[in-house]
């Protein structure tokens, strides 16, 4: 499981400035995300996941 919005999950408006103004600050904030998007209190708080399976 993945949490998609990671950190970010609830503040869409300030990740798009982040993306938009600040591209150093942007690439630490992927980085950190790509790092916590696969605990459990993350995708738990995350607003939408991804879950891959396997039959």
């Amino acid at each position: 499981m993945v949490g998609l919005e990671g950190l970010s999950s609830g503040h869409p408006k300030e990740t798009n400035q982040l993306f938009k103004k600040h591209p150093k600050a942007w690439k630490i904030w992927w980085e950190t995300h790509l790092k916590t998007c696969t605990h459990p209190s993350i995708v738990g708080d995350s607003e939408h996941f991804l879950i891959i399976g396997k039959k």
